[in-house]
């Protein structure tokens, strides 16, 4: 297909710092499970991305992005251009509004 996934910096420390809070809550099994989920999501959003439309904050509609919502709970920043997909961010919903 020729689709390609980039997660980058921003979006990674997002990962790690979901796992840390999860993991410092007592559930280092969960925080695994939740992280490798997400990854799995990212690269699972590859064929589908340019389907998305832009996102609704006016401030990320601009840059283009798209707003993918992961469990109700959190929000895929991505930006799709000539089939390769940037992961920008993955955020709580909530911070989104």
């Amino acid at each position: 297909m020729g689709e390609k996934t980039i997660i980058n910096k921003r979006t990674l420390n997002s990962i790690n710092n979901f796992y840390k809070i999860i993991s410092e809550k007592g559930y280092p099994e969960r925080a695994k499970k939740f992280t490798e989920d997400l990854y799995n999501f990212a690269y699972e959003l590859t064929p589908i991305a340019e389907s998305f439309s832009k996102c609704r904050h006016k401030n990320l509609a601009k840059k283009n992005f798209k707003c993918i919502p992961y469990k109700k709970n959190y929000i895929f920043i991505i930006s799709v251009k000539d089939k390769l997909v940037t992961i920008h961010n993955i955020i709580p919903a909530k911070k989104i509004r």
